[in-house]
């Protein structure tokens, strides 16, 4: 089973990676904080399920990468 991340390897990454896209330092912070929040929601919600039913699924290190990455790549779309 996959370690979750800590609260502040979730902030890490989230810094490093919204780094280059052009926010203000409130937007910045809330986009941040949505991802780490989606991330963990979304392990919780992965907990439950195995609880209730037996079935696995992972919220891996990969899916919080890709759940910035596509934030990002949204946000470009939007923008142009």
């Amino acid at each position: 089973m996959f370690q979750p991340w800590p609260e502040d390897a979730l902030q890490a990454v989230a810094t490093r990676s919204l780094g280059d896209v052009q926010l203000d330092d409130k937007q910045r912070e809330i986009c941040i904080e949505s991802c780490k929040y989606f991330h963990t929601t979304t392990q919780t919600l992965a907990e439950e399920m195995f609880t209730r039913m037996k079935r696995h699924s992972y919220v891996t290190p990969t899916s919080y990468l890709e759940l910035i990455n596509t934030f990002k790549s949204l946000l470009a779309q939007k923008r142009g």
